[in-house]
């Protein structure tokens, strides 16, 4: 008999499916196999205690797909009693000292962070084993154990190799047929799942691949380095979306009282890709997409391209790309069309041209949102000309001989209703184009691919 894998905590994550007998139901969105055969049997129950997004708890399985029969409801029911535990103890608190990056603030209890930037995934659950018995239709929670494990995955925006890293820690107690524990092997999905697109390598622990005894208290901790191994490591303009970073937890059982049983807990995130750059190179990485990179603008630097962004999330009443107050711009690769339409009416000013003899630069068009965004009204058809949009123009401030700090400011063109789709500026030319390298620096750094979001935030 193959173990269990029941979720009871409302699991919304799709396409997780763990090895048992019998049919599938739905519980909480979540694939889980529920044995249909009724007998005299031991069965492991694999229980998700807690997960990413918050902690777990225990639900009402009636109407949510779990029984096919009145003795499947009987069990259910005693799944769930069995949830609660003997002793009436709580779940365990997460581990309370440093472990895995600094990023992730596992210390900080179910608190931590998922996402703490584009390089990096973490993730931490909380798992009770448990054996049930079967007996003329009436089940019975003979044992009990429970672990937590904390995953993180490093990648790499310049490769496609990254670290993945585990630690696995038996919570004190336990009671019954797994008071003493219970052998079992931890191995990366990269290497034992049949769907995986990913190898591992050089693990960290000498007992890796290995039975291990999980017991009250002990600990497992081990590395890997792995390989993405899709259409993205050999292939041009291939992305993948990564649902093979996490671990197998699997046992081979003792006895009559525990069968063999095996899950997985994959949820960390991660994508890899490879494009063709405009030197006709193939660039491949890996990034966690889930994380939302920053464009970052500088004044000092930037002058008045910067200046012209702040005032389009200051004024504009949907705060384009501003985190905290508007929505995320999202890269749109595919834009010249667009830029036709944003500057292709523009006439520079003639008089700032003059103005910039001094710095070797003149006017030009500058705009917001980005072109290359799919939040500029021109990729939507919202406007047919840029004169449809706010209007601005840098102003001299200063005479210093830098460029930047001379030409900080703008000033409104016309009136404002802060209801315009964009904003459409005469800026330097040199400080336009300095904005768009930091633009172009971060589709490289953050690995966007169409349609990612970025968040763009102004500062001195």
């Amino acid at each position: 008999m193959v173990g269990e894998d029941v979720l009871v905590c409302g699991d919304t994550t799709p396409g997780r499916e763990a090895e048992s007998a019998g049919v599938t139901s739905q519980v909480g969105g979540r694939d889980a196999e529920i044995g249909g055969d009724v007998g005299e049997r031991a069965v492991v129950v694999l229980v998700l205690l807690a997960k990413p997004g918050g902690a777990g708890c225990a639900q009402n399985l009636t109407g949510n797909g779990w029984a096919d029969s009145a003795v499947d409801q009987e069990r259910a029911d005693a799944l769930m009693a069995a949830a609660s535990r003997p002793d009436g103890q709580d779940v365990a608190p997460a581990v309370d000292e440093p472990v895995g990056p600094e990023e992730c603030q596992f210390s900080e209890g179910f608190d931590y962070v998922e996402n703490p930037s584009r390089t990096m995934s973490c993730s931490d659950t909380v798992w009770e084993l448990f054996t049930t018995k079967t007996e003329g239709g009436l089940t019975k929670n003979t044992g009990w154990m429970n672990f937590e494990n904390l995953q993180w995955s490093v990648y790499s925006p310049n490769s496609t190799s990254w670290l993945h890293g585990a630690y696995i820690a038996v919570k004190a107690g336990g009671w019954g047929t797994l008071e003493d524990g219970v052998q079992g092997r931890i191995d990366p999905l990269c290497r034992v799942s049949q769907t995986s697109q990913c190898t591992a390598v050089q693990p960290s622990n000498p007992d890796d691949g290995k039975l291990v005894t999980l017991t009250s208290g002990t600990v497992y901790e081990v590395t890997w380095g792995e390989n993405d191994a899709s259409d993205a490591s050999t292939q041009p303009d291939k992305a993948l979306i990564r649902s093979d970073v996490g671990l197998r937890i699997s046992g081979p059982g003792s006895g009559a009282d525990i069968p063999a049983w095996s899950f997985d807990d994959d949820y960390l995130v991660g994508r890899c890709d490879a494009r063709t750059t405009s030197s006709g190179n193939v660039s491949r990485g890996c990034v966690n997409h889930v994380f939302t990179p920053t464009l970052n603008l500088s004044v000092s630097t930037r002058g008045s391209s910067a200046t012209m962004v702040a005032w389009a999330q200051t004024n504009l009443n949907w705060h384009p790309g501003k985190e905290g107050q508007g929505e995320p711009l999202h890269y749109k690769r595919e834009y010249d069309t667009d830029r036709k339409i944003m500057c292709g009416a523009f006439v520079p000013d003639s008089t700032m041209n003059e103005a910039l003899i001094p710095y070797n630069t003149k006017d030009s068009c500058d705009e917001y949102a980005f072109d290359a965004s799919y939040e500029n009204p021109a990729n939507t058809g919202a406007i047919k000309d840029g004169a449809e949009c706010a209007q601005l123009t840098a102003v001299q401030n200063d005479n210093t001989g830098v460029l930047a700090a001379d030409w900080r400011d703008v000033a409104l063109l016309g009136s404002s209703t802060g209801s315009e789709k964009c904003v459409r500026g005469h800026i330097p030319l040199f400080l336009n184009s300095a904005a768009g390298g930091d633009y172009g620096r971060l589709v490289t750094s953050a690995r966007l691919i169409d349609n990612d979001a970025y968040w763009v935030a102004v500062n001195p």
